[in-house]
């Protein structure tokens, strides 16, 4: 009699119904279940057993695989974890950031030689009838302004107050005995980390108070350097800890630890978005006499030198999966040109795009320097008070001694499309409305996903074979785009204005006419004037009641077609419509590419969609065309 052959147990299977059939096929080929019916017995339900273990066991196994590797882990506790490993500590919830003028108005009777504004005391803001907390950030000393007259009081001003979003709140801790395992958790949620303080108070020498600092160089330690080391645990919440004695010094069993930080509330109800940037207006709480404790001033103004900005949500995984490498590379230095995009993204959030180059880049070359440009998340420039901020408290202490850093405000290209958008109305159960709207869809997507950001540049087939893959009903895609630059010039007062669109300008032969036009201005006794352009020159015109071009200026400035660089001389509309003047120029290439700070966007308000049912031209009649 021949022998049976026994199969071998297939381990490569992870799917419930695979592992099963494995199992049985396995089975079936032993002597001992020959001919055995393993669905019609008991032995089903051990079966079933034995693959769900087996099908539990994988999926465990496969999710703790993809938790041990900062690219796939899922769990935010996994992804702290791994980039601990790379010295990252990812940023926490942020408080927005104000600049403002405070004026306290004080009677004479009652006037201190100067007033203090505590470390923080307390403003206030409102944003849809609810109230949130601004603090200072250090305390201000107050002077007199001589320059301002109140009949029987004093005016005391301070024109730069810097306060910050967020509830203060201190937390304290005994010292045990065993430091070297003693961490201390900070109890709170949404913690402000970059405003957290410490103190450790040495009880067996009275009440000595020493103040210790987040660490920054590691290789600056030694057993006597007062710092606290920062990290986050579970449920998003943080805690310190203090070196050993040889790498920072060590705090004694006894002393309390007492720690200082804000609380931010900023956030909207589902803690999605931080809603309180750009807010302008506040107001103070009282603000303590100096020559009597139990009394305040409450006639305090506020005014704006900066409204709020800089307030972000706690850092996403993909942006610790993203920077946490790139800091690792950059060593806490700002050296390189990814060195200062990596430590900027990181230490100042509310950003968009960074842009950084070179001086020898620049014509003529700046030795020495360094190109900065940066795009908010909200709004388009940053204010110069915290362009100093960045330099003084993210870079000083990073670049090198030698190098400037000069920050340049990016410079934008509108582009506006006009696309044909051709379908066959037999194939599809859309319709051309619901067509058009998802093509202006995709084009919003294509703006935020492949421009608005530093050395991108657009694509025109790449658009178009996005249009075109929408739906099976789309036959082609007809794309024209223009360039549009934004200039607010002062008005009734002649100035030169330069405008670089950064791109050769389409003028394919000499008395072409066209590539410049603008918007409708009122220029001298004119009315309803534009501008445009013949043969490099910028000219100004009207619409005359006949219907024809009258021109106003022969020469108002000049165009350098294979640049891209328009110059206007001597300029002084009157008025114009709209917020801006918008010149438009029309590209030499489908292609527009983006050139050190300027940032290329699609203008939704320049985008025009027009359907055309190709449906009747397939079928050999004419063609009908609607626009939405």
């Amino acid at each position: 009699m021949a022998s049976r052959i026994t199969q071998k147990l297939s381990v490569s299977e992870l799917d419930f119904d695979n592992i099963k059939t494995a199992l049985k096929t396995y089975l079936g080929s032993q002597g001992e279940f020959t001919d055995y019916d393993f669905e019609g017995s008991s032995m089903a339900v051990l079966l079933d057993i034995l693959a769900y273990n087996t099908h539990y066991n994988s999926f465990y196994a496969n999710m703790i695989a993809n938790e041990m590797f900062l690219d796939s882990a899922g769990a935010r506790s996994s992804v702290v974890s791994r980039s601990k490993h790379l010295g990252y500590l990812p940023r926490s919830a942020r408080g927005s950031i104000a600049t403002v003028a405070v004026n306290i108005t004080v009677p004479l009777a009652d006037a201190p030689t100067t007033i203090l504004i505590p470390k923080g005391h307390t403003f206030t803001t409102t944003f849809e009838g609810v109230s949130y907390s601004y603090i200072t950030t250090e305390a201000h000393t107050v002077n007199e302004d001589t320059s301002a007259i109140s009949p029987g009081n004093k005016i005391y001003s301070s024109p730069q107050v810097v306060i910050k979003e967020g509830i203060a709140a201190s937390y304290q801790y005994a010292v045990g005995g065993n430091l070297d395992s003693q961490k201390f958790t900070i109890p709170n949620d949404d913690v402000d980390t970059s405003s957290i303080s410490v103190v450790v108070y040495d009880t067996t020498a009275g009440t000595t108070r020493t103040s210790y600092n987040l660490y920054e160089d590691y290789t600056a330690l030694d057993s006597e350097s007062e710092v606290f080391f920062l990290q986050e645990i579970a449920d998003n919440k943080y805690e310190i800890y203090f070196g050993d004695g040889v790498i920072g010094s060590k705090p004694q069993e006894g002393n309390i630890v007492e720690i200082n930080y804000n609380i931010v509330k900023g956030f909207d109800s589902s803690k999605t978005e931080y809603i309180l940037n750009g807010q302008s207006v506040f107001s103070a709480d009282p603000i303590p006499n100096p020559d009597q404790s139990s009394s305040s001033f409450s006639d305090v103004s506020v005014g704006l030198v900066n409204a709020a900005g800089g307030g972000v949500l706690p850092e996403t995984l993909e942006s610790i999966k993203y920077l946490a490498p790139l800091n690792y590379q950059a060593q806490s230095r700002a050296v390189t040109k990814s060195d200062y995009k990596t430590r900027l993204l990181t230490d100042y959030p509310n950003l968009d795009a960074v842009g950084v180059w070179g001086g020898e880049e620049v014509t003529p070359p700046d030795y020495g320097t360094v190109y900065i440009s940066l795009k908010p998340a909200s709004g388009y420039i940053i204010s110069d008070s915290e362009k100093d901020r960045i330099a003084n408290d993210i870079l000083k202490t990073r670049n090198l001694v030698t190098i400037r850093p000069k920050f340049v405000d990016p410079q934008y290209i509108y582009i506006t499309a006009d696309v044909n958008v051709k379908y066959d109305s037999r194939v599809s159960v859309r319709t051309g409305p619901t067509l058009s709207k998802m093509a202006r869809l995709a084009i919003t997507d294509f703006s935020n996903q492949n421009l608005n950001d530093f050395g991108a540049y657009f694509k025109h087939s790449f658009l178009t074979r996005t249009i075109d893959a929408l739906d099976p009903a789309i036959t082609n895609c007809l794309l024209s785009v223009s360039m549009q630059k934004d200039l607010l010039p002062t008005l009734s007062v002649e100035n030169n204005y330069s405008l670089d669109f950064a791109n050769p300008i389409h003028h394919p032969h000499s008395g072409h006419m066209g590539a410049i036009a603008s918007t409708l201005f009122n220029y001298s006794v004119y009315e309803n004037c534009a501008l445009f352009d013949e043969d490099g020159v910028l000219k100004i015109y009207y619409t005359n009641p006949a219907g024809g071009m009258t021109i106003v200026s022969e020469s108002v400035g000049t165009v350098d077609y294979d640049t891209g660089k328009v110059e206007l001389t001597a300029f002084a509309p009157n008025s114009y419509a709209g917020s801006a003047l918008v010149l438009t120029a029309k590209p030499r290439r489908d292609d527009i590419i983006s050139t050190t700070n300027t940032l290329l966007t699609i203008r939704e308000s320049g985008v025009l969609v027009t359907m055309t049912d190709d449906s009747s031209s397939i079928s050999g009649t004419v063609s009908t065309i609607a626009s939405y």
